[in-house]
């Protein structure tokens, strides 16, 4: 396939916020991608229903998580803890926003965490959010992922990470789109590019021509064995603070590469609108 493919420009970054520490890793992320594009950033904290369903529950009780004791609880009691933690979500998006000479606002959203992070993705062109456990991505995030709309960005921790962005690449048109995401991201942060390649696979001369006038540090890096989770391990072998994948890939194999890579998984697609 050839042809090439131009970035998305990237002007408003979503972050899911509800003060978690993997949330909190990925409003850092957040603001560090909005400093490198130049983007807004917008803090949305979700009320989700289903605790708010099961918290108007006649028999709904909390377990400290010190005592471990169970005390009744309601709807009003949740509803007040929401609101406070909101607030204190708010103060610090906006308080490390202003730090870094960032535009930022933040908004609150009641519902589902998937369908409104799903519908984002329609009026931003990047959503952040955490990775949930360091070997797996979360119910939220492979649900994003598994949607191949948009950017996702995943936001995880790589023990002793490399300025380096690695590139999972595929010869399709999310491939070539998440090629120049990765290379803009790249030079953006004065990184260098590793495009991860399947055993014996060439890089097309129109690709190997765009990735020398990309102003970066470049190599390809062929694996032994092909799948997914030889991508992951390659990554992670590497040192990649960031691994970009098109979006295209199955459900199964997605989890293939996450499991196999802790960090920050970038998820490229079309946007809706662009198909």
């Amino acid at each position: 396939m050839t042809g090439a493919v131009s970035r998305p420009t990237i002007r408003r970054i979503m972050v899911a916020i509800d003060g978690t520490p993997s949330s909190l890793t990925a409003l850092d992320a957040a603001l560090e991608l909005a400093a490198t594009w130049g983007a807004e950033v917008e803090g949305l904290f979700i009320e989700n229903v289903d605790l708010l369903r099961w918290a108007s529950l006649p028999a709904a009780a909390a377990v400290g998580f010190v005592s471990g004791q169970t005390r009744p609880t309601n709807l009003s009691d949740v509803e007040r803890q929401l609101e406070a933690l909101a607030e204190r979500v708010e103060h610090l998006l906006l308080g490390l926003a202003r730090r870094r000479r960032l535009q930022a606002e933040f908004r609150r959203h009641r519902g589902d965490v998937g369908d409104a992070l799903l519908a984002a993705l329609r009026e931003v062109d990047l959503v952040a959010l955490g990775r949930g456990a360091p070997a797996a991505l979360g119910t939220t995030a492979r649900t994003l992922a598994e949607g191949q709309r948009g950017l996702v960005f995943a936001a995880g921790r790589l023990h002793a990470s490399k300025p380096l962005v690695a590139l999972s690449w595929d010869d399709s048109r999310p491939g070539r789109l998440a090629l120049a995401v990765a290379l803009d991201l790249a030079r953006r942060k004065a990184y260098a590019l590793t495009v991860i390649t399947p055993p014996n696979k060439t890089l097309p001369p129109d690709v190997r021509d765009l990735l020398e006038q990309g102003a970066v540090e470049w190599r390809q890096y062929g694996t032994t064995q092909p799948g997914a989770k030889t991508i992951g391990m390659a990554a992670c072998g590497l040192g990649a603070e960031v691994l970009v994948v098109p979006a295209a890939l199955a459900p199964l194999a997605i989890m293939d590469v996450a499991e196999a890579y802790p960090g920050s998984l970038l998820f490229v697609a079309p946007h809706a609108q662009d198909r």
